[in-house]
């Protein structure tokens, strides 16, 4: 399980990874966003990897290629969804690399049941630093809220923390 920050080339590591395979590996690289599986595209393009690139969707609908090495980018899906876990299942007899940021389930679970290694390549401190990426303030509510409960309404915490700022 590779795990790196938003904007830290996860995309461009997993190509690196891919590209480390022997020749002639049914590379089969799944997302389940069509933006995601373009980027990757273009990726392993540019770089001669051939590769198939598949959405979660189609392989729920039955579709299931023969592969040789799975990359499951956002891979946090494909351990805690059960439906998507199945994806996992079917290749469960194959070398397979998983692209995310968030390397634990909503439950907080960790993800050991799917990866048997974790490698984080970048941390945000780190990128942050080396100016990879803009400085950021996170303000949260400091305690776990019950399910569909807001701490504030946006526009008045954009008011009280960000008036007149850039803001997420």
């Amino acid at each position: 399980l590779l795990v790196s920050c938003v904007g830290s080339g996860k995309t461009t590591m997993g190509a690196a990874v891919c590209l480390a395979q022997p020749i002639g590996t049914r590379i089969l690289w799944v997302a389940h966003r069509v933006e995601l599986l373009e980027q990757a595209e273009e990726r392993l393009t540019s770089a001669g990897i051939s590769a198939r690139f598949v959405s979660v969707q189609s392989l729920l609908r039955g579709e299931r290629p023969d592969a040789d090495f799975l990359v499951e980018d956002e891979a946090h899906h494909f351990i805690g969804g059960e439906e998507w876990h199945g994806i996992s299942n079917h290749y469960a007899n194959i070398p397979h690399l998983g692209l995310t940021a968030t390397p634990a389930l909503p439950s907080g679970k960790g993800m050991h049941n799917g990866f048997d290694r974790l490698v984080i390549a970048a941390r945000v401190k780190e990128l942050t630093e080396l100016g990879f990426l803009a400085p950021c303030e996170i303000l949260n509510p400091g305690k776990v809220l019950p399910p569909g409960k807001i701490a504030s309404r946006p526009v008045d915490a954009y008011v009280k923390h960000a008036a007149g700022r850039r803001a997420i």
